[in-house]
């Protein structure tokens, strides 16, 4: 290949044998790139597909890589991606480069290694070029290249927020230049700070972030005081870019809604765009474009001056049609009006995977995915690289694989209806949040039995003293299996129906599998009735349960319990109440603060439901 003529001190320097990553490396390997289909929302019309081509850049490393960030340098055609490889022996973050538009690759080379040959680098999560072969990567220090991207060094800590706080940063930093010269002018950073932790109650009754924006005049050497943005308030990842009008248009990860919040799950947080055409100073209201689910966008500004942003789907799309998996996904979208409006209605499906875990495991939010960033070259194809878990696997949970995945594609040349009812739709309608990724896809017959435990279906239901709102235990495919807490014992739990359901099966998701080696246990209902309304008493559909199986009765080292779940069929029933009733609950009232010693009596322990599933009887 012609591009090899690097000198010798660029190529392949030193190779360690506990990595085979190296320090530097040539341009030498082809990117094993696969047809692939990108699919466009057209209204309400059929959807359309457009040819594209996807590459698991990790497919054959077999371990977590993470936090993808492209940089694109023009003068070398060069697209440099940083990838965070966690990996059993000297982990860290490494670069490789393509200078052919993505056909041929560098291998891995470590951002930065100390005298032994060890990363010594920190993970990034913004790769910015400045020009000139000028780089900055940031995230609790500044990392500079001067080379394109080759080596990295001059590493200088992040400052805190003026109160000695720490700021938290996700994106690349937003670049202006003088026109006439090309020279940096400012570089502006977005960075946000912590109100509360997640998962304190005190928490629901506030915002848990502030986003905030800084400015440096020095190629990011020193700072300004940050500037906490007020609109901002409730925000904490934030993307920006300057759009071909000039105003700046912001990308905001919004904090989880009510009543998501309760579920103390941050992939419910929502998305908006926020602008300021006053240089950063000021902002306008953040514009939700989703209420929950989708987060970790990216911005990229097309040669015509729309702009494209993609995100990941972290929520949003429904379980397979067999109930048995959950899907996820990374969209883009475009604004053709510098940030005013998105095209919401012809959206983007640029990769959709779904998990290998079960929809009902505690651990199915390792396979979300995390990080999308998009770069656009001078002739209109596009890049986004994925960090996505479509092979998590929980039985090696320290390294489970995690994956880097390119999707090359082009924005559809070609008119597409008129529809704008998702745009007009509310921001935290169905309409907008809600889609199936593909609607034409056959359900299986596992999917055949119908569950009534669905608000859907009319169902209503109520409990004891409980950590979360009790709709949340109801069945939804839209959401994840959430630890519901009873926060008593004895605990009920009751589910009703403005009219009768004929029944003959109710499953039991138990317990929290994920907290089997705390010194609570799982917090398994051992000892429950199952009870159906008949004539205004209830009767029992069961014999009382006792003794119920808990996680660690079942579980293996090395293994995991692919669907933790009480299954129970009876002699079918028309009722308009069932009842679970339980009086013993395996938490053994230690805590993890306690030492070993029991803090909490009897009466006041808990017992974890995650979800029931009531089954009308064929």
């Amino acid at each position: 290949m012609k591009r090899i003529s690097l000198s010798l001190s660029l190529i392949a320097i030193t190779i360690f044998c506990a990595s085979s990553i190296k320090t530097y490396s040539a341009q030498n390997t082809p990117a094993d790139w696969q047809k692939h289909t990108v699919y466009q929302l057209n209204g309400g019309e059929k959807r359309l597909k457009l040819h594209a081509d996807l590459w698991v850049v990790s497919g054959k490393w077999n371990e977590r890589a993470q936090l993808p960030y492209f940089a694109y340098m023009p003068e070398k055609n060069r697209l440099l991606l940083h990838i965070d490889r966690q990996r059993i022996a000297n982990p860290g973050p490494v670069f490789i480069y393509s200078d052919d538009s993505g056909a041929t690759w560098s291998d891995p080379y470590y951002m930065h290694t100390d005298s032994k040959g060890n990363s010594d680098g920190n993970a990034a999560t913004g790769v910015t070029y400045l020009g000139n072969g000028k780089l900055i990567a940031a995230q609790s220090y500044y990392w500079f290249s001067s080379d394109y991207g080759l080596t990295w060094g001059n590493q200088i800590p992040v400052p805190n927020a003026s109160d000695g706080k720490p700021l938290y940063e996700w994106g690349p930093l937003m670049v202006d230049t003088d026109p006439s010269t090309g020279k940096v002018t400012r570089l502006v950073e977005t960075r946000y700070k912590e109100n509360a932790p997640w998962g304190i109650d005190d928490s629901l009754t506030k915002d848990i972030s502030q986003a905030s924006i800084r400015f440096s005049s020095d190629g990011g050497k020193t700072w300004d005081k940050e500037i906490y943005v007020p609109q901002w308030s409730g925000v904490n990842e934030v993307e920006q870019i300057r759009a071909k009008n000039g105003d700046i248009v912001a990308a905001l990860r919004i904090d989880m809604p009510m009543p998501y919040k309760t579920l103390w799950h941050d992939n419910y947080c929502g998305l908006g765009i926020s602008i300021s055409k006053d240089n950063g100073y000021t902002w306008s209201p953040i514009n939700e474009l989703f209420h929950w689910g989708r987060q970790h966008q990216s911005l990229a500004i097309m040669p015509d001056g729309d702009i494209v942003m993609s995100y990941l789907v972290r929520r949003g799309y429904p379980n397979t049609p067999d109930g048995q998996r959950c899907q996820y996904g990374t969209e883009a979208v475009v604004s053709h009006d510098n940030g005013q409006t998105w095209d919401l209605d012809h959206r983007y499906l640029l990769y959709v995977w779904e998990s290998t875990i079960s929809s009902r495991d505690t651990y199915v939010d390792m396979c979300t995915g995390c990080v999308t960033s998009t770069v656009v070259l001078p002739d209109g194809t596009i890049f986004t690289a994925i960090g996505e878990g479509h092979r998590v696997d929980v039985t090696n949970r320290d390294i489970t694989p995690r994956d880097i995945t390119i999707v090359k594609w082009r924005l559809n040349p070609k008119p597409v209806n008129r529809d704008n009812r998702i745009s007009k739709a509310p921001s935290d309608s169905d309409l907008r949040n809600k889609i199936t990724p593909f609607p034409n896809s056959k359900a299986s017959k596992a999917a055949s039995r119908k569950n009534v435990a669905t608000l859907k279906e009319g169902a209503r239901v109520s409990t004891s003293k409980c950590s979360l709102d009790p709709k949340f235990l109801l069945y939804d495919e839209y959401l994840y299996p959430n630890s519901t807490a009873m926060a008593s014992i004895p605990a009920w739990l009751q589910i009703q129906w403005p009219n009768a359901k004929r029944i003959g099966t109710i499953d039991i998701y138990p317990g929290d599998p994920s907290g089997y080696a705390n010194p609570s246990t799982e917090c398994t209902p051992l000892d429950y009735q199952l009870q159906y309304m008949s004539d205004g008493k209830w009767v029992d559909l069961i014999p009382p349960v006792v003794n119920s199986p808990r996680y660690t009765d079942i579980w293996k080292p090395g293994q995991r319990v692919d669907n933790y779940v009480y299954k129970h069929t009876f002699k079918p029933v028309s009722t308009t109440a069932i009842r679970m009733f339980i009086t013993r609950s395996s938490d053994s009232g230690m805590r993890v603060s306690s030492a070993g010693k029991v803090v909490v009596e009897p009466q006041d322990r808990c017992t974890i439901i995650r979800s029931i599933d009531v089954f009308e009887a064929k």
